[in-house]
């Protein structure tokens, strides 16, 4: 992406790149094992302004130059048929440190859903992905792709907090 200029009356400010990502599942993510935390890897980009995001690995990584204030989001949707008592979703980085988590409790059989925000500081080099966890009575389930009509079932988004 190009420059951002904001300005108001006389004082203008102009910032570098923004860095800015959205991904999504092109098709479902399918057998995600109970009882494991598993990596959701969106596979579609909806775009992608520094190439920071890899769809072979569900990773966002800062680009060299643009550590920071970042905010990401995910969220996601499974099916299952069974009891699911834990629907959780983390975002991780470097692979170990958790930034955040939301443990969603559901208690009947169908779909379940869970969502996750962060907001804080990231260094050039490190990495986030998002991990979910389930503990369905059926076993496996699928995270869904596609669309609702609040926007798509699973996705992951970030963007660089500029002027921080």
């Amino acid at each position: 992406m190009g420059t951002i200029t904001r300005g108001f009356a006389n004082n203008v400010t102009t910032h570098g790149n923004y860095v800015a990502f959205s991904a999504k599942l092109g098709s479902d993510q399918t057998n995600i094992s109970a009882s494991t935390s598993t990596v959701l890897v969106f596979d579609t980009e909806d775009f992608d302004s520094n190439g920071a995001y890899d769809t072979s690995n569900g990773r966002f990584t800062v680009p060299s130059g643009e550590g920071g204030k970042y905010c990401l989001n995910a969220y996601y949707r499974t099916n299952s048929s069974g009891t699911m008592v834990r629907c959780n979703i983390s975002l991780r980085k470097n692979g170990s440190d958790t930034l955040a988590q939301y443990n969603n409790n559901q208690r009947s059989s169908g779909e379940a859903s869970s969502g996750i925000t962060w907001c804080g500081t990231l260094a050039a080099g490190d990495y986030v992905d998002v991990r979910i966890y389930h503990d369905s009575s059926s076993g496996a389930v699928s995270a869904q792709a596609g669309s609702s009509a609040a926007g798509n079932k699973t996705a992951f988004s970030g963007h660089k907090i500029l002027g921080v």
